[in-house]
């Protein structure tokens, strides 16, 4: 008997069948079945229902998704036959070794899984064979990335199935990856695929074939394979590169000997080949021998035998390198035994055959200096980076991501060199030729930015450009020693500043010489952090001299004043400089704060009243009078601020106006005032007679408001917390906490906000807001893909006020495509473009170079931190038997029973499963975790079960010498299980929810997954058996020793425990409670430093004593616990010590590292705050 459609007319009805559904699917393998009494329920309802219920979805995937990816062809024959599942609803395929997601199709999501079984009977029920990612790649392609030989997987056979059923083996991928491009890596799919008639020339974007790829991966059969059904070798990539070049450039040495003899190359090309092969073997593999073979070979092959008559085209001295190019044996033996005079001929070389502009010769010339700078020889290296800048520029220009990183890079060893020596170390030719070549960049670089679009990779890139050039000539100032210099300095940086480039904010270049931010940091982590370049006086004042415009505005309206009045900017010369300058202190920004107001909150630093005119105090006291102003054209002209300019995206000139877009909407709005008040005087568009705008506040404090969140069009449910009348504005705390002041006119009554248009899913907005939920795992996208959104910073005040100017749109923003191509060779797979998958035996990537390019070693410290940690504990308690405690070398059992015993082991497990059991009682209050855990806290609880059940042994008499006796054996077993556990839990891992996953622990690498663990906190038993043992050491050496302290030891000692559990409680709970709300009663008395993005540092209560209370907390309780020890110890059982020692010196690395984050999270108020409180853990000592 069927139901009717009434069983589900409840909502909650479908949502259970539903959830049932999805958990099962969650959880199918290959071979399991929906449960009979789910499969009865579904087929009893309307069918209009099941194909809604099976159509869901639950994270982006319906129950046939995942019942695909699981491999149960068993639940996808259900799904597909009873229930009617959309078989095409894509979902989303997550990999977690990448990092990427992608919308597919069930079909290509079992195809990439390997679930052949599940793959015929979605061909069977007629599933698309030929439909694509969200990155254009079909199943089949996807499935060849895979394959690979000597894995036993069933891609092969998947291949092989599709196409059968007629999946397309030439379509491509948005980048023109190829199924050929992909199966590089095994030759048995390559024949394949070529058996069944496959283009075995198509190019992807980069004008590569299979067969580049098979010779960049050192896939040599695969090649020949190529080679021998029509590939063509003669074929170029957008590089100029033939496979006989790749393969010199990659050290391919079976392919390079392979093309020679299949292949017929003119003589001079062989002499060219072996001479780049030499190259490579020197710079890349470091091969002295190699290359002196390769190139005594060609020197036989130019000057010997029959092809005598090849010589080399040219040999010019190279005015870099300063050397010539050798051209006979005699010189190559010269030279043979020294390794500087081979690696400038190997630049040569390498410069000669590929070109100048090429890009393994530009990252050879990079590596080469970088080699240098790692042996602190700056002045060569600072030579070779000249030069490649110089070439990056010729073909890329300024605005490519890696010529600015060039260019960043050189000011980066400058500031090092300025760092470790000083100025005088710095030679001003140098500097000289790199500032040269980062002006004529710029010079170029803003007539490209005029056209539109502007491109937003290159706009990014112009800001790190601009702000490299500050550095720049800041570094020349400090480096000019005579008048000369001074004077090339200025005619070279005065065709810049005329044309006054601009940055994304609009800041022009005084505007970057007076900002804290425009600091670059170095690359290097041992570098001081707080070592400061900027604001400077010495570029603000060459500005100045050179007759740049005072008063330019930026986008937020905001002078060079505004900018180096600000907290994070403030310095005394820096102000007074601007102020002597003619810099107006009565100029207001969008927000009508003028400079004015902000140094007046630098009390007792600068000296006001000589730089207010006569003229800005007439104006104030007419505004706040609010006498009728007349019309402009009856004011003085000494009265009328300097104009202000439109907003543009344009970086020509000051004066240059933006062409406006036919589709921008035209804005009205009234004019704005020359200085700040508290109303807005506003000049009506038919009248010259100016009339008032009053402030209208219509809520108080404590009222329930929609607010809107800055830089949106979103409103959110928050609380008044603060009403500013003169300046018309809120104080507003949203739901998630965040505190923001906003304009009256952005706040509304709950009734007054208008709903939101159903057909608009997901917001535009672009900046960070309470109702977007931060997802438990990032995901990457495509790096060729156009990345338009921009992220506005967080700011303290809405980035709009009250009444503000008409400005033109922002150019529209994308990514160059040409830029995004250029990413394609190093991306991945189905992310970013074709490439083949790497051979694993060879490296084909570039080698580490020093301070600039860091290689991961974190399986090493995984690995010492995995062997290390037991080891430690097994030596300590080797050393710390009986009554000694001694720092001498442990003398290690020998016999496995020392070691081991089966009762001790059972013990461990037993006692684990105890506890396990226990957590299920249900005492203690129960929270939910980020990971979406019930957790109970019971912690307390089980102390004082453990101190009841303890004596209540005792009482029965049970013999607990078992513990005693078998102590270093319970220890090992602990161990033991705590590996098993780690294992156990890596294992489940696979199974986790998504929001479970933990990225620091899916790196890929096994040592580093396993250590750092797969899963936040998984449920299993537990595996931290192995700490309690650390602390009971110096329990142990108590009691061996019968240690009697007397009473009023007892009581310092316990208050000592007490006071550090008291400041470390007090002080978390009090730091808790103003995150939470900052307005509580119990904590809205204590001061506090504002910070960036509307964060707030308390500055008092326990936060006023030490940054780190509750480090002081922790340290006074572990040092009271070696105390009772300590009596007896002294100096001679150092061991005893081990556990607070380790703990001092870990939270002395823990407050570095904290201090780092902080001064990074919270900006210039840490450093507010470092003043106010100085010490970090205890008062007046650390």
């Amino acid at each position: 008997m069927r139901i009717s459609s009434g069983y589900l007319d409840r909502p909650d009805q479908k949502k259970k069948l539903f959830s049932s559904l999805s958990q099962e699917c969650q959880i199918a393998c290959p071979g399991s079945q929906i449960s009979k009494t789910l499969q009865r329920k579904l087929e009893e309802i309307g069918r209009d229902d099941r194909r809604a219920i099976v159509d869901d979805t639950v994270d982006g995937c319906t129950p046939l998704f995942l019942a695909c990816k699981n491999g149960s062809a068993e639940v996808v024959s259900f799904l597909l036959s009873t229930c009617e599942a959309d078989i095409e609803k894509r979902g989303l395929y997550e990999v977690l070794e990448e990092g990427v997601s992608h919308h597919v199709t069930p079909l290509w999501c079992a195809a990439v899984s390997g679930r052949l079984a599940v793959v015929k009977v979605l061909l069977r029920y007629g599933a698309d064979v030929n439909a694509m990612s969200d990155s254009g790649s079909t199943p089949i392609r996807s499935a060849c990335y895979i394959v690979r030989n000597g894995l036993n997987t069933s891609h092969f056979e998947i291949i092989k199935c599709l196409v059968r059923h007629g999946a397309d083996i030439q379509q491509p991928n948005h980048f023109g990856g190829t199924c050929l491009i992909n199966s590089v890596q095994s030759p048995d799919l390559v024949r394949f695929l070529v058996e069944n008639n496959v283009q075995v020339n198509a190019e992807d974007v980069q004008h590569k074939t299979a067969l580049h790829y098979a010779v960049q991966e050192n896939r040599f059969e695969s090649a020949r394979i190529l080679l021998e059904n029509g590939a063509d070798p003669f074929k170029k990539s957008k590089y100029e590169d033939d496979i006989l070049q790749t393969a010199c450039l990659k050290g391919s040495l079976m392919i390079f000997n392979y093309l020679l003899e299949t292949v017929v190359y003119e003589p001079s090309r062989i002499a060219e080949a072996f001479e780049l092969a030499g190259s490579t073997f020197l710079l890349d593999m470091h091969d002295v021998g190699s290359t002196l073979f390769f190139w005594r070979k060609a020197l036989e092959i130019r000057h010997e035998g029959l092809y005598s008559q090849y010589p080399k085209e040219s040999i010019k001295y190279h005015r870099v390198l300063e050397c010539t190019e050798i051209d006979s044996k005699d010189e190559l033996e010269v030279i043979s035994g020294n390794l500087p005079l081979l690696k400038q001929q190997a630049l040569l070389i390498t410069e000669r055959v590929l070109g100048a502009c090429h890009k393994d010769t530009i990252f050879r010339y990079m590596y080469a200096g970088a080699s240098h700078a790692d042996s602190n020889e700056y002045k060569p290296c600072v030579s070779l980076w000249n030069y490649a800048l110089q070439l990056k520029i010729k073909k890329e220009t300024l605005l490519s991501c890696d010529t600015s990183f060039t260019a960043r890079a050189i000011v980066q060893l400058y500031i090092n060199i300025m760092m470790r020596d000083s100025f005088s170390s710095i030679d001003f030719s140098d500097v000289y030729i790199t500032a040269d070549h980062v002006n004529s960049g710029i010079i170029g670089a803003v007539g490209l930015l005029s056209v539109r679009p502007v491109y937003k990779a290159q706009v990014d890139n112009f800001d790190i450009v601009l702000t490299t050039w500050a550095h720049l000539i800041l570094i020349l100032l400090k480096a000019a020693r005579s008048h000369q210099q001074m004077q090339a300095i200025f005619y070279m940086v005065d065709p810049v500043l005329k044309l006054n480039p601009l940055t994304s904010q609009g800041d022009t270049l005084l505007h970057l010489a007076v900002s804290s931010s425009s600091t670059l940091k170095s690359n290097s982590f041992l570098d001081d952090d707080s070592f400061s370049l900027f604001p400077s006086i010495d570029v603000a004042e060459f500005i100045i001299r050179c007759g740049f415009q005072i008063h330019a505005r930026n986008f937020n309206e905001e002078t060079p004043l505004h900018v180096a009045a600000k907290v994070e900017n403030f310095n005394e010369d820096v102000a007074n400089l601007l102020m002597k300058s003619g810099a107006h202190m009565d100029l207001p920004d969008e927000k009508d704060v003028r400079p004015l107001d902000i140094l007046q909150t630098h009390s007792g630093k600068l000296d006001l009243i000589p730089h207010v005119s006569l003229k800005c105090l007439a104006t104030q006291v007419l505004l706040q009078q609010k006498v009728p102003v007349p019309p402009s054209t009856y004011l003085p002209t000494s009265m009328m601020a300097p104009p202000r300019k439109s907003r543009s995206s344009s970086r020509g000139r000051t004066s240059a106006k933006s062409p406006k877009s036919p589709n921008m909407p035209k804005k009205k709005s009234p004019g704005r005032t020359s200085s700040k008040s508290s109303t807005s005087v506003v000049t009506s568009a038919t009248s010259t007679t100016p009339f008032v705008k009053e402030n209208k506040m219509d809520f108080q404090e404590g009222g329930k408001v929609m607010a809107r969140w800055p830089g949106t069009n979103l409103f959110f449910r928050a609380n008044v917390t603060y009403v500013r009348e003169d300046d018309n504005e809120y104080d507003v705390l949203y739901e998630d906490g965040t505190v923001y002041t906003v304009k009256a006119k952005d706040v509304k009554s709950n009734l007054a906000v208008p709903k939101k248009d159903s057909r608009r899913s997901r917001s535009r907005s672009r900046g960070r807001s309470p109702a977007r939920k931060n997802p438990g795992r990032p995901t990457r996208k495509s790096t060729g893909s156009p990345n338009k959104t921009v992220s506005p910073a967080r700011t303290r005040r809405s980035s709009r006020s009250a009444v503000k100017a008409p400005k033109p749109e922002p150019a529209p923003m994308r990514s160059s495509a040409r830029l995004a191509n250029a990413k394609i060779e190093l991306s991945s797979d189905e992310d970013d473009g074709p490439k083949a998958i790497p051979n694993p035996s060879h490296s084909k990537g570039k080698k580490n170079m020093g301070f600039l390019f860091n290689m991961d070693f974190s399986w090493v410290q995984s690995l010492f931190f995995m062997v290390l940690s037991p080891l430690v504990l097994i030596a300590l308690h080797l050393n710390c038997q009986g009554k000694s405690c001694k720092l001498v070398q442990p003398a290690f059992p020998k016999k496995l029973t020392d070691y081991w015993n089966l009762e001790a082991f059972l013990a461990v497990v037993a006692f684990s499963i105890i506890a396990r059991l226990l957590a299920f009682i249900p005492l203690g209050r129960t929270v939910r975790s980020a990971s979406g855990h019930n957790l109970r806290l019971n912690g307390f609880l089980s102390m004082l079960t453990i101190l009841a059940v303890v004596p209540g042994l005792v009482y029965r008499k049970v013999d607990l010498k078992f513990v005693s006796v078998n102590y270093f054996k319970l220890m090992i077993s602990a161990l033991i299980f705590s590996v098993v556990a780690s294992i156990v839990a890596f294992i489940s891992a696979r199974w986790a929810k998504r929001s479970n996953i933990n990225p620091k622990g899916n790196t890929g690498n096994f040592i580093v997954d396993l250590v750092n663990g797969r899963e936040f906190n998984p449920c299993l038993i537990n595996s931290y058996f192995s700490f309690p043992f650390i602390p009971t050491l110096i329990t142990r050496y108590i009691i061996a020793n019968n240690i009697q302290l007397l009473v009023w030891q007892l009581v310092a000692i316990g208050f000592m425990n007490a006071l550090g559990y008291v400041i470390f409680r007090a002080s978390e709970t009090q730091r808790c409670e103003f995150a939470k709300d900052p307005n509580s009663p119990t904590v809205k008395h204590l001061a506090y430093v504002a910070a960036n993005s509307g964060r707030r540092i308390l500055c008092s209560g326990w936060n006023g004593l030490v940054r780190y209370p509750n480090y002081l907390g922790e340290l006074l309780m572990q040092w009271s616990w070696v105390l009772p020890a300590a009596k007896l110890a002294g100096s001679a059982d150092l061991l005893i010590y081990y556990l607070p020692v380790f703990t001092t010196l870990m939270l002395i690395f823990r407050v570095a590292e904290a201090n780092t984050r902080n001064r990074r999270r919270y900006g210039p108020g840490w450093d507010t705050y470092c003043q106010k409180v100085s010490a970090n853990v205890i008062p007046k000592v650390y």
